[in-house]
């Protein structure tokens, strides 16, 4: 799905961070239906394993995501602490359908800050979504910050047809 790795350089001062190791690194966020947190499994394109530690969060840790289906992950509200520049760096295992039948969406305080590929191709669109390891994402979210902090939502809207991986997030 990315023709290209991402790699960040530079200095970071970290805001916030979660390995989503255990339920206690969930407090604050909201899960929507589908969403788990623990050990994926492996299975309908799932990652076998975490990035790092045994505990991911992501859609359904032992298959594919619900059909016809809008769920979130949203975070607790992030302060930014008066930073101009804030970047939102994660790991990523996601599996979904083209943008055209699959929407996976990650808002910053309810703006859309990336998106899976539409190929724009009417029911003919087949550019899937696949990320068959830990991909690092690196989304510069400055432009979205609001009274000084984000929030940062995991959004998947699927259709009636073919269901994939999901949303797995880790680190």
């Amino acid at each position: 799905p990315d023709r290209w790795y991402q790699h960040y350089t530079g200095p970071v001062t970290p805001l916030y961070c979660s390995g989503f190791e255990g339920p206690e690194e969930l407090e604050g966020w909201q899960l929507g239906t589908g969403w788990a947190q623990g050990a994926p499994q492996g299975q309908g394109g799932d990652p076998a394993a975490a990035y790092l530690g045994v505990g991911i969060v992501g859609q359904n840790l032992a298959g594919t995501y619900m059909p016809s289906s809008s769920t979130k992950l949203i975070s607790p509200a992030i302060p930014t602490q008066g930073f101009k520049k804030v970047r939102l760096q994660y790991r990523r295992w996601l599996g979904v359908e083209d943008g055209y039948f699959d929407k996976a969406t990650i808002f910053i305080n309810d703006l859309p800050a990336w998106r899976n590929l539409d190929s724009k191709k009417g029911d003919s669109s087949n550019t899937h979504h696949h990320d068959r390891e830990w991909r690092y994402h690196d989304i510069d979210i400055s432009p979205a910050i609001k009274d000084d902090s984000v929030q940062v939502t995991f959004h998947l809207k699927s259709d009636q047809g073919l269901q994939l991986a999901g949303w797995h997030i880790d680190e």
